[in-house]
């Protein structure tokens, strides 16, 4: 049993082309052997039989040299009784066909004592046949030698006996020979048959054992590693294989080596997993104080600015002095900024912390720019510019939107534009579909641009783009918290530098229902 095992570990070992060699060749030897085994027994079965019909064929000879002998002694014995010539007949067919027949015998003859035999055969038949010969003489003289036809019938029958009785031998002889090689071809026959069954046992033994091997050497095992294949492709462990030097064990310390890999990496994720939620929170938590913290510290803030406020708004009201007015009107303005940033402030920790209440609701985008307009133009009066609306691109167009932080949208950008406009500049306002779900709102300015290579910056928050070098006043939060109003409302704000010089700004907003199925209408008639 263990040196069982020893082979087959050994058959194990192979590469699986030599295995498919040795499952392949081993059944074709077998086969092949089993075919020389039967070729060779039919020839051992032929040659018997073939000797046993030659000895067969050299017993019909024997008996037709007996009856042609015979024959001849009849048909002689009758022409002496008779005188008749028609009884010489067989006697001269025995002259012209024994010496054939001897002759195609001793072709045939294999067995020496036989050929012995057969040349003493051919001599008495000679000398048979020359008796015959001397009594046919004999007759043909007449009375006068009736003792020379005496002695002469003597003889001929003295060598008439010795002759059968050597034919009789020889015939003994063949009949010997014919139960030997009867013997010899029943033997055949058999050897024959327990070759072939031999060989079909032992080409049947091969079969099986190639099957065997087959089994259990390449299918079980590719079997096997399916299931595994299977097990890993469930994320279920892979156990380790039994050592195995050919392709197949290869793949299966791979499978398994794959196995332990994907679980350590499982390991790692879940743990990545619970790193990431971890900081997760961190970060949501860290969030949420800093709304929590921004909107206290703009509660806080607001309270004393208010007071400062109040009382600026008071001492201008009671001083007399220009110079001490003037410096009330810049504790007034610098108040004012401060709150406004404090607000814009409070609105991003807002919108970050989705905290931010909208109301939306359909606005007729018309008559929201025309109160935008309204109350920015007094921003660009005092270096006229002038603001101006533009015809619009459909009749009758409406966006859903939140109407108070829309306006505010619309007042930072109208305020940008005129806060880097040129002097005499001019700021235009046009609305348009975008497309069958939205509507463009465009603020066009002829200011100087703002260069590329800022444009990626420009809606961050705190970035004014080097304006902070000139006399605009601004905190870097307009923009930021315009883009993050106008996607909080379900839409999109844009930057285009204008290839006429200036900028051009793009607020898409989404259309209400009714809007939509017309603007697709529209589309279709177009």
């Amino acid at each position: 049993m263990t040196g069982t095992r020893r082979r087959l570990g050994r058959f194990t070992d192979l590469p699986l082309k030599t295995k498919g060699i040795i499952v392949v060749a081993v059944p074709l030897a077998l086969l092949l052997g089993a075919l020389v085994f039967a070729f060779l027994a039919d020839r051992q079965s032929a040659v018997a039989e073939d000797r046993i019909r030659l000895t067969l064929a050299i017993q019909s000879d024997i008996q037709e040299i007996h009856a042609q002998i015979a024959e001849a002694a009849t048909g002689v014995r009758g022409y002496l009784l008779t005188g008749e010539d028609s009884f010489l007949a067989p006697y001269d067919r025995a002259v012209a066909g024994l010496p054939v027949v001897i002759e195609r015998m001793g072709g045939r003859l294999v067995d020496p004592e036989q050929k012995e035999r057969l040349q003493r055969i051919r001599t008495m038949v000679a000398a048979k046949l020359d008796s015959r010969a001397a009594l046919r003489r004999a007759a043909t003289a007449g009375p006068a030698d009736q003792p020379a036809l005496t002695v002469a019938l003597a003889e001929s029958k003295a060598d008439l006996d010795a002759l059968r009785a050597e034919i009789d031998t020889m015939t003994r002889r063949e009949a010997e020979l014919l139960a030997a090689r009867s013997e010899v071809a029943e033997e055949a026959r058999w050897r024959s048959q327990a070759q072939l069954v031999a060989a079909g046992v032992l080409g049947l033994g091969g079969a099986l054992a190639a099957v065997i091997l087959f089994s259990t050497g390449i299918v079980r095992r590719v079997h096997a590693l399916e299931g595994a294949a299977h097990r890993l492709a469930r994320g279920e462990s892979v156990a380790a294989p039994h050592p195995a030097g050919d392709e197949i064990g290869h793949l299966e310390q791979a499978l398994h080596q794959a196995s332990i890999l994907l679980r350590r990496r499982e390991a790692e994720l879940r743990e990545s997993e619970r790193n990431l939620v971890a900081a997760r929170e961190e970060a949501l938590q860290a969030s949420r104080a800093k709304s929590e913290f921004l909107s206290r510290m703009s509660h806080e803030l607001r309270t004393p600015l208010n007071s400062i406020l109040g009382f600026a708004q008071l001492l201008e009201l009671d001083l007399k002095d220009e110079e001490a007015r003037e410096s009330v009107a810049q504790i007034l303005r610098a108040g004012r900024h401060l709150l406004s940033l404090v607000g814009e402030v409070l609105d991003l920790a807002r919108i970050e912390a989705g905290g931010m209440d909208l109301a939306i609701e359909p606005l007729a985008v018309a008559e929201l720019l025309a109160e935008a307009v309204t109350l920015a133009a007094p921003l660009g009066q005092p270096r006229g510019i002038a603001l101006a609306l533009a015809a619009p691109g459909g009749a009758g167009l409406s966006v859903l939107a939140d109407r108070r932080r829309l306006l505010q949208v619309l007042l930072n950008l109208l305020s940008n534009a005129v806060k880097y406009n040129r002097d005499g500049g001019r700021v235009v306002l046009d609305h348009r579909p975008a497309d069958s779900a939205r509507v463009r709102i465009t603020i066009r300015d002829t200011g100087p641009g703002i260069p590329p290579e800022r444009a990626e910056r420009l809606f961050a928050a705190f970035e004014r783009l080097g304006a902070d070098r000139s006399a605009a006043e601004g905190s870097g939060l307009g923009l930021a918290l315009s883009r993050q109003l106008a996607e909080a409302m379900g839409g999109r704000l844009l930057h285009e530098n204008l290839a006429e010089g200036g900028s051009a700004f793009h607020l898409e907003l989404p259309r209400p229902r009714g809007q939509l199925d017309d603007g697709a209408d529209e589309a279709r008639g177009r």
